[in-house]
C-alpha cells in the first residue's frame, strides 16, 4: 500500500469511528506529516482524493472539513446524452468495438489515474457506438476506457456488442457509487476525428470519468468524445 493510500485509510477510519464527526477541522497538514510520518505532497494527494469522494471538503483560508455525507449523496447532478436518451425513447444503440487489450507500456500519468503501481498491467477499450439504422449520421460517441489488468481479464470474457460495463461490474461486485467527471469543448483531431468520421476541427463533448468503490479503488478510467452536432445534453439536478 502506498503511503496515500495508508493516510486515506486513517482519515476513513477516523470519521468511521466517529472520532471526527461531521464539522470536524482536521488538524493542519504539516501536523499531520509529524504525526503519520509522510510528506506534505503525500497528505495533499490523499487529501485531494477524499475531497473528490465527497468525505471531505476544503474551506479557503480556513481549513479541510469532515463533510455531511448526507448533503453529498442527496445533491447530484445527472447529465444524460442522447444517447441515453435514445434508449429511453426505445432506440437501440450499436457498439462497435475498435480496440481490446493489454498496453505495452502504460505510461506514469495514466498509472496514476488508475492508482496503480510502476509496472502494472493496463487493459484499454476503445468502442465507437451508433444509434441503429443511424450508421450514416456517423458515431454517436468514442470512448476509450482503461482498467487495471485484474479488472480488464473480467470484462474481456464478456461481449461488449451485447453487456454493458455497468451490469458486468455490477455482476462481479465491482460497485462505482463515486464517479468524477470532467468536462471541456475540444476541436476533434486525428484519431478521434478520423474514427467519428468528422470534418476536421469540427466540436466534440470530452468528458474524462473515474469511478472509484466506495473504499476509493479506481474501476476504471474513461476519455469520450461526443459530437456536438449528433448529441445533445441534458442536466438533471437533484438538490433536496
Amino acid at each position: 500500500m502506498k503511503r496515500y493510500e495508508e493516510v486515506i485509510e486513517y482519515v476513513r477510519r477516523q470519521i468511521q469511528t466517529a472520532a471526527w464527526p461531521v464539522g470536524y477541522k482536521l488538524p493542519r497538514e504539516v501536523d499531520l506529516c509529524e504525526q503519520l510520518q509522510v510528506s506534505r505532497t503525500t497528505i495533499i494527494h490523499a487529501f485531494r482524493q477524499l475531497v473528490d469522494e465527497g468525505l471531505l471538503k476544503r474551506v479557503k483560508g480556513t481549513g479541510t472539513f469532515v463533510r455531511h455525507q448526507q448533503m453529498f449523496e442527496n445533491t447530484s447532478i445527472y447529465i444524460n446524452s442522447f444517447f441515453q436518451e435514445l434508449q429511453a425513447r426505445g432506440i437501440n444503440v450499436v457498439t462497435e468495438i475498435i480496440e481490446f487489450h493489454p498496453l505495452s507500456h502504460p505510461d506514469a500519468a495514466l498509472l496514476e489515474k488508475l492508482m496503480l503501481p510502476e509496472g502494472s498491467e493496463v487493459y484499454v477499450l476503445s468502442r465507437l457506438r451508433y444509434a441503429e439504422d443511424g450508421f450514416y449520421t456517423g458515431p454517436i460517441v468514442l470512448s476509450t476506457t482503461y482498467f487495471s489488468g485484474a479488472i480488464g481479464r473480467i470484462v474481456y470474457k464478456h461481449d461488449l456488442t451485447k453487456e454493458s460495463l455497468t451490469n458486468i461490474f455490477n455482476a462481479n461486485n465491482l460497485y462505482r457509487p463515486f464517479m468524477k467527471k470532467r468536462i471541456s469543448a475540444v476541436a476533434l483531431q486525428g484519431r478521434e476525428q478520423r474514427l467519428l468520421g468528422a470534418k476536421p476541427e469540427d466540436l466534440a463533448l470530452f468528458i474524462c470519468s473515474t469511478s472509484r468503490t466506495r473504499d476509493g479503488k479506481v474501476v476504471e478510467y474513461s476519455e469520450s468524445y461526443y459530437p456536438i452536432d449528433r448529441n445533445e445534453f441534458f442536466i438533471d439536478v437533484n438538490a433536496d
